[in-house]
Order: structure tokens, then C-alpha cells, then sequence
């Protein structure tokens, strides 16, 4: 099943689940990481919204 409005992340070692959020509307692009002074930020845009999300550390 895909899910058009909902952003995730998996483990890459073993494919688990580690968050998802509701973006609110349609997913139109792949997800990009940058970092900015030593934290990474996954970013993702859904509709005309552009979401950004902090990783922990």
C-alpha cells in the first residue's frame, strides 16, 4: 500500500520503522539531507509545503 501524504524513515540495517509524520498532503519530491554546523536535516515537499526535519544526534 502506498500512503501519498506520509513521510518515513526506516533503519538501514534492519528495515524498522523509526518515525513517519503526515505531511499533509502529497509527497512531490524524494527526501534531501543537508547539515548545517555539524547537525543533518532531512527536508521533503509535500503540495507547495517544503518540511524539514532535525535528525538526533
Amino acid at each position: 500500500m502506498i500512503v501519498r501524504h506520509v513521510a518515513a524513515a526506516l533503519d538501514a540495517r534492519n528495515g524498522a520503522l523509526l518515525w513517519n509524520v503526515n505531511l499533509g498532503g502529497t509527497v512531490a519530491s524524494g527526501p534531501m539531507t543537508h547539515a548545517v554546523d555539524g547537525h543533518q536535516y532531512v527536508a521533503v515537499s509535500a503540495d507547495t509545503a517544503l518540511c524539514v526535519f532535525g535528525l538526533p544526534e
